[in-house]
């Protein structure tokens, strides 16, 4: 989208990120109303749900008041790169996600909660940065590439994401990474959850990622940034869309569109 669109749509009188709250709001009704997965994709989203929530029951059941809190992370590879001048160009090494778990849990739970790591919803486009984060992770992890179920374990993305290539690949494989990219969206940001049972409780993602910039819109304005102020400053006690990219280095910390 050109600087023209978002413009139009913005808060003119606003400040900063609370510029953005009307495209925010446009697009959450978007995918409330319109955006809507068809039958065989809510199928799959349930399944998905179930599977997860039982994986989710069992790995917290050892601290009862962890309940069904668990942290949704997004890695993209493929040819995505970072935005930030700290790995221009380059991939975000995985230590990025892990140290952002880790703060951001201690930051929100640490009060209260005994677990030193919260369970994981990992999506990814990328079988190896699946098993780079299951080695340096020491929490519990469940992902597409994890489930027992084949339905499910069929949407794992066999190999990372080029744009370029997709058209290259036949229907049916275009079907498929359609359906996972789909599946892991609602579980990684909780898009599509009628209730907030199984909402993530914080994401932890890049911003050169869309699938980053909407589960901001999963999570809701309140609950991605916390209380914003009249200037459009973000509560960072509060917040629970983390990027790992920017690290809210730029303004506003969270942009709706790739601007061309």
């Amino acid at each position: 989208m050109a600087h023209g669109f978002s413009d139009h749509y913005e808060d003119p009188y606003a400040h900063q990120l609370n510029r953005l709250h009307p495209i925010f709001e446009f697009a959450e009704d978007s995918f409330d109303s319109v955006i809507r997965p068809n039958a065989k994709n809510a199928e799959l989203i349930k399944l998905a749900q179930e599977k997860f929530s039982t994986f989710l029951r069992d790995a917290n059941q050892r601290d009862s008041e962890a309940g069904m809190i668990y942290f949704g992370v997004h890695i993209r590879r493929g040819d995505r790169k970072s935005l930030s001048y700290s790995y221009l160009g380059q991939k975000i090494p995985l230590k990025e996600y892990g140290d952002a778990i880790k703060s951001s849990w201690t930051r929100l739970h640490s009060a209260h909660l005994h677990k030193a790591y919260p369970v994981v919803y990992l999506a990814t486009d990328s079988p190896g940065a699946h098993r780079e984060f299951l080695e340096s992770y020491p929490g519990e992890v469940f992902s597409l590439f994890d489930s027992s179920d084949s339905r499910l374990h069929a949407l794992a993305s066999p190999k990372e994401y080029y744009q370029k290539e997709f058209d290259q690949l036949n229907v049916q494989e275009r079907i498929m990474a359609t359906r996972g990219m789909i599946v892991d969206l609602a579980l990684v940001s909780g898009m599509w959850v009628d209730e907030d049972r199984l909402k993530p409780d914080s994401v932890i993602c890049a911003l050169s990622s869309s699938v980053c910039r909407l589960a901001a819109v999963g999570l809701g304005w309140g609950r991605a940034f916390g209380h914003i102020d009249e200037m459009g400053v973000i509560d960072k006690q509060n917040d629970r869309w983390v990027d790992v990219d920017q690290k809210g280095q730029v303004i506003p910390v969270w942009q709706a569109f790739e601007l061309f």
